[in-house]
């Protein structure tokens, strides 16, 4: 069950970031890059973070990097012109993101991940949790994002 859940709220990111990313396809250069205000950032700084935060956590996931690395991951918001380049960093991560969820299983997810983080502290937790984690953060941010497009 946990599993199957935790594929439909992939699926719902996948297809939610699709449709502001055609709501975002054409937009002039000053609106795409264009401060938010009251701590928001830009709609391409905004679309960059997320697909940060899913490269980030997915990488330690599926084990293709070690946490230490995952977290330093970052991509750079000067490489996306426009929505376009968005979508084929989106694509290319979702593609990664589709073939770990759709291979997950109910005691993956429940498997315990445990990390030193680089700012001290550590984190432990199932796997489900972070994931949830990650689909929340693409929530709060495609919100974000959305209230500049509509702005």
């Amino acid at each position: 069950m946990t599993a199957d859940l935790l594929r439909r709220f992939y699926d719902y990111d996948g297809w939610a970031t699709a449709r502001l990313l055609d709501a975002a396809d054409g937009l002039p250069a000053e609106l795409w890059t264009a401060p938010g205000g009251a701590g928001v950032r830009s709609i391409r700084d905004g679309f960059v973070h997320m697909l940060t935060g899913h490269l980030r956590w997915l990488s330690w996931w599926e084990g293709s990097l070690p946490v230490e690395q995952a977290i330093r991951l970052t991509l750079d918001p000067e490489q996306f012109a426009d929505a376009a380049a968005v979508r084929t960093k989106d694509a290319e991560i979702r593609s990664r993101l589709d073939r770990f969820v759709g291979g997950l299983t109910d005691a993956d997810a429940q498997r315990t991940l445990s990390a030193t983080l680089p700012w001290g502290g550590t984190m432990s937790g199932p796997l489900w949790e972070t994931m949830l984690h990650v689909a929340n953060h693409g929530t709060q941010h495609r919100a974000e994002i959305a209230a500049l497009l509509s702005a």
